[in-house]
Formats: structure tokens, C-alpha cells, sequence
């Protein structure tokens, strides 16, 4: 399993709660060609969203960031803690 911590900062760089955060780990480049959406996460008081992979990806596995249905990063999944910004 990976563990994944996104933070949404605002144009201010404050953290901004309650923002719908989508991950779709792409699942072309892994050999068992296992990959999908994560299960929709709202962001905490701290801007955080947590997500859980069910299986172990390496660390060059490529993630997707939504925030509110747009695509706001490309990543590979390293060791898991992102900051993005609302779209």
C-alpha cells in the first residue's frame, strides 16, 4: 500500500479546506497494468486529503491530481506528500 497526503493551498498560499481531491494512478507503465481512480477525498482544516492505495506501486508510478475536477498535477508517487494549488 502507498500512502498518498495532498495539501490545497489558495493563491495566498493558505490551506483551503473542504475541496474535492480525485488521484487516478495510471496503470499502463506498472507490469501488472493495475491502476484506477482512489476514492473521492474532501480536504481537512489543514488543507490535507489522505488517500490509500489498495496494492504497493513503485515509486515511478504516475498519479493524477484533481482538485474540484480539474487536473492540476502529473506526478510519479514517490513517497507520497504533494502541494498543489486550486485550480
Amino acid at each position: 500500500m502507498n500512502n498518498i497526503t495532498i495539501q490545497v493551498l489558495d493563491e495566498d498560499e493558505q490551506p483551503v479546506s473542504g475541496t474535492k481531491v480525485d488521484v487516478h494512478v495510471e496503470g499502463s507503465m506498472l507490469e501488472e497494468g493495475v491502476g484506477g481512480d482512489l476514492e473521492t477525498t474532501y480536504t481537512d482544516e489543514d488543507g490535507h486529503a489522505h488517500f490509500t492505495t489498495a496494492c504497493d506501486y513503485p515509486d515511478y508510478a504516475e498519479i493524477k491530481i484533481f482538485v474540484n475536477d480539474s487536473l492540476v498535477a502529473e506526478e510519479g508517487i514517490g513517497e507520497g506528500s504533494f502541494t498543489v494549488h486550486l485550480p
